[in-house]
Formats: structure tokens, sequence, C-alpha cells
């Protein structure tokens, strides 16, 4: 059973010997700690009574001070009491019970408001910005529910369609729709998955007679051959972070679409005989290419100094700077030359679009994307790896127009 208790905190050194006085919560053999307004001496802090000593030159109303702490207990103790299935939940589940008590809210397991808010802040323990993402789709919640507390029941099918339509009407595009009902669904999900689930199963809003999320409309993002062949032959040799963006967009394409996030992690060991073996991070499954030759010079031209294959890492923060400096390089490319701005995802889809041009099968383009094993059959099918290397040996020729270059 959980406890709490007031604790004067002497675990550390104090030159002052003044230690703060916090609320200790005890529950499954482990301790967690919150913080109160006070602070104490340990000679005017009595331990068994659970309050300060009398005549303490501190604290000016001594006795309301201590009435106060043990109406706070008090309240504490009641909070854990009515909390359900108490046993089912971990010491710092119940610190958050009690921190909202002590900021004035009563914790509402039935919230889907605060559970929401809580899987933000278990997000943010954890690398990537996936937190900044569902944050963003609370905001939009809250405008739309002005910033009403909502409830996990009153979240039906009927709800999601009003909200979809207040986002319609207030310009937000079906991409952002579509990432806000899958965002809103996995927190619901999780929800269902807790030991005791926070919403009964009967009321779950989506699935087959539920709620149908939208589905994004993918911009497409390829290049004609004219415009790729004149980012490849641009050439500005004094500006060095140019050069290095288009070469990157280059090496991405003749990777088969590798995308930047694999490039910036690529390693000198993922490079075996003539080939790139490397896991991808988006599906972590393993993926291995031919390299031509015009990818083994630019691997070459921007190798690393450490373990790491390319400099990016060397020479970028981290990965999303390498990604935003690679696009603004192409964003001055395609202004010079006058042609459409384009992104690093440019190349990746090019390479499907010149591959399915040159009449390359769905299967392989898809193999050579690194898609595929969405069902039950693809994961028997051991694909053929040289209809691949072929492939894209045959796209390449195509979007550099190497075969009438070797002919003159």
């Amino acid at each position: 059973m959980a406890k709490v208790s007031l604790y004067l905190d002497t675990r550390y050194s104090s030159k002052t010997k003044v230690y703060p006085l916090k609320i200790r919560i005890s529950h499954k053999g482990a301790n967690r700690y919150l913080q109160t307004e006070y602070t104490s001496t340990k000679e005017n802090w009595d331990n068994k009574l659970a309050q300060f000593k009398k005549k303490t030159p501190e604290i000016p109303n001594l006795k309301a001070t201590n009435l106060k702490l043990q109406k706070l207990i008090i309240e504490l103790k009641e909070t854990l009491y009515e909390i359900k299935h108490i046993n089912l939940l971990s010491v710092d589940d119940v610190k958050e019970r009690i921190e909202a008590v002590q900021n004035g809210d009563h914790y509402n397991p039935s919230s889907f408001t605060q559970y929401y808010k809580k899987q933000i802040e278990l997000m943010k323990a954890r690398p990537g910005r996936t937190w900044g993402i569902y944050k963003e789709t609370l905001k939009r919640i809250n405008n739309f529910t002005n910033n009403e507390n909502i409830n996990f029941n009153s979240i039906n099918k009927h709800w999601l369609e009003t909200y979809e339509n207040w986002m319609a009407s207030n310009g937000y595009s079906q991409t952002t729709r579509s990432l806000d009902f899958r965002n809103i669904r996995a927190i619901i999900n999780k929800a269902l998955d807790e030991p005791t689930p926070l919403i009964p199963f009967e009321l779950y809003p989506f699935g087959r007679r539920g709620f149908k999320i939208p589905k994004p409309k993918t911009k497409h993002r390829n290049l004609s051959l004219d415009h790729f062949r004149a980012i490849a032959q641009f050439h500005a040799p004094d500006l060095q972070s140019t050069e290095i963006g288009r070469d990157a967009f280059l090496l991405s394409f003749l990777l088969q679409g590798i995308n930047p996030v694999d490039l910036f992690h690529l390693k000198k060991g993922c490079i075996q005989g003539e080939r790139l073996v490397y896991e991808r991070r988006k599906t972590k499954r393993d993926y291995s290419i031919k390299i031509h030759p015009m990818a083994m010079d630019i691997i070459k031209k921007h190798q690393g100094s450490g373990e790491r294959l390319l400099f990016y890492s060397e020479r970028y923060a981290n990965k999303n700077s390498m990604a935003n400096g690679f696009n603004k390089s192409l964003e001055r490319i395609t202004k010079k030359i006058d042609i459409p701005v384009c992104s690093m995802y440019h190349a990746r889809h090019s390479w499907a679009t010149y591959a399915a041009e040159l009449e390359i099968p769905k299967e392989t383009i898809a193999a050579a994307l690194g898609h595929g094993q969405k069902t039950v059959t693809d994961i028997y099918i051991n694909f053929d790896q040289e209809k691949v290397d072929k492939a894209n040996k045959k796209v390449i020729e195509y979007a550099f127009n190497l075969k009438k270059k070797q002919k003159s």
C-alpha cells in the first residue's frame, strides 16, 4: 500500500545546515519526493511528530503552519485511498496523482487530456522529437475545445467527425488532419493497453465501424529528367556547402533513394566488397545495395575521418541540421538554374518514377526502395537481389543519360 509522509531531506550536505522539507511517497519499495515551500534545520524539525518544534524562529505562525502540513498529509492520504487498483500503479503514477492534488486538480483517470499530457512527458525521455508532434496535436485539440478537459468516453465517432470538420473549416490540410487522428488513436490504444484499461473496449471510436482516418494526399516529389540532369550538371566550386548538398542528393539517388538519416549514420563497415550493407533506421531491416562507380566516387570524396563512412556527422551537429543544410543547398541550386525548388526526398521519389517509366516491375521497385514484407506472402518470398541490382543500373543510366554518352 502506498504511503505519504513529511520528510526533512538531509541526504545532501548543506553549508547553512538548512534542509528542504519534502513529501515522501513510498510505494512498492520505492520512494519519490515532492517539494514543499518549507525548509528547516535538523534541530527545529521533529521527525516523530512530523512537525516543526516549538519556538522555531524561521516559522512566524508555527501552530498554523503545523496544522496546514497535517491537513495536507490527510488530504493526500485520502487521495491514495480513492485511487482504484493502486497496486497496479507504479510509484511514478502515484506521484503524478499526488501532484495533481497539490496543483488543485483532482486527477481523473478517465481524462483523455491528462493522459495525453502524461504520454508527452514520457516521450520527452526518449530520443527524437516525437513528443513535439504530439504536443502540436494537443494544441489544436485545446483550440477546438476551448481548453476544456476531455474524458475518454467523450471521444466517439461524432466527436471525431466534428473535430475533422472544425479542422477543415480552419484551413488545416488533409495531411495535418490525418496526423492528428493517428496521434489520437495511438493515445487511445495506449490507454487500452494499461493494466486497467482507461476506456471500455466497446467504446473504441476507430475500427471497422468507427471513424475512418482520412488518408493524406501524397505530394509528388519527382523531378523531370531535364531538371534532374540540370542539378547533376550544376557546379559551383566557390560554394563548397552547395556542392556537398548536390553530391548528397546524387548519392541518395545512386543508392536507390536511400534516406538522409541513413546516410548520416552509415559506418565504414557497411561497405562489404562492392556492396553497401546497412540497417534502415525507419524499418529496422537490413538492405544490400550494389555500389555504382559514380556512388563510390562521391563516397570517397565525402569520406569520414572516424568510424562513420561519410563526414556528415563531423560537419553537422545532427541528422536534422544535415538534412536542413542539404535542402538549403538544393534550394540555392534550383534558384540559380531556374527550376522548381526540391528537397532530398525528391531523389527517392525520382528514382521510383524513372524506374516506373522504364517499365521495371512494381515488385522490383518496392524491393529496391525497402518496401514490402507487409503481407505473409512477402515474408516467404526470397526476392532476387540481382533483379534490384539490374534495375538500379538501368535507372542510373537512364537518369544520367550514360548510354548515349558511351556511344558518342
